[in-house]
């Protein structure tokens, strides 16, 4: 019954453009960066949440996801898509597609045999599948004190590790979005890209949207 009740408030809020998806694609708008050509959306999972949001802006959308279970969601969910099962990391890199945005939806710790965590070994690889004004979305998690999971100690401690490496971060628990934006300006212009705006748009209690506007550095 609690799930049910759940995918009617989805449906309720998507109907009428209230989830928070909307308000990402709002501030685009009135920016002038709502670039929606082409867009491709990695860790794809089922493409019940939030792809459902937005799809009906987009032109073009690729869609990456690593568990063929969900292939099956994928296309149901989303048959207009150009939905691949294929692990993102090598296919970011050997893609020869151009991406007007790139939508991140990373998993909220570490993942893959402990390997990778959140989206710090993905999103440098992204800005070189991006056009030369483009859109960077993906998830950051303020303070990550506050989840709900249950997670062994040891994991928690290995989460907490990587993110203090990859935001130069003293305690990598609670982070602001002033030291966000320094640290996400900081990569997308190491990676040829001129950040030209920065919006966080809270998705939940524990994630919030990071966009990044962005132009190609001359």
């Amino acid at each position: 019954m609690l799930e049910k009740l759940k995918i009617f408030r989805r449906k309720t809020l998507r109907l009428l453009e209230m989830r928070p998806i909307h308000k990402v694609i709002r501030l685009l708008k009135q920016n002038n960066y709502l670039l929606m050509d082409s867009v491709l959306e990695v860790f794809g999972y089922t493409g019940e949440y939030h792809t459902l949001d937005y799809v009906k802006y987009v032109n073009q959308l690729d869609i990456w996801e690593i568990d063929s279970a969900h292939e099956i969601h994928l296309k149901n969910n989303l048959p207009r898509a150009n939905v691949k099962i294929t692990d993102a990391y090598s296919e970011i890199r050997s893609t020869d597609k151009i991406f007007d945005t790139i939508i991140i939806d990373n998993p909220r710790g570490i993942f893959a045999d402990e390997k990778k965590c959140e989206h710090f070994e993905i999103i440098k690889d992204c800005f070189h599948k991006l056009a030369d004004r483009s859109v960077l979305i993906t998830h950051v998690i303020p303070d990550i004190s506050v989840s709900k999971y249950v997670t062994p100690p040891l994991i928690i401690s290995k989460h907490i590790e990587k993110r203090k490496l990859f935001y130069a971060h003293e305690s990598g628990i609670s982070i602001s979005f002033l030291h966000f934006e320094t640290i996400y300006r900081r990569i997308a212009y190491e990676n040829g890209y001129i950040t030209k705006d920065v919006f966080f748009v809270k998705r939940n209690y524990l994630f919030t949207y990071v966009i990044l506007c962005l132009e190609k550095r001359e």
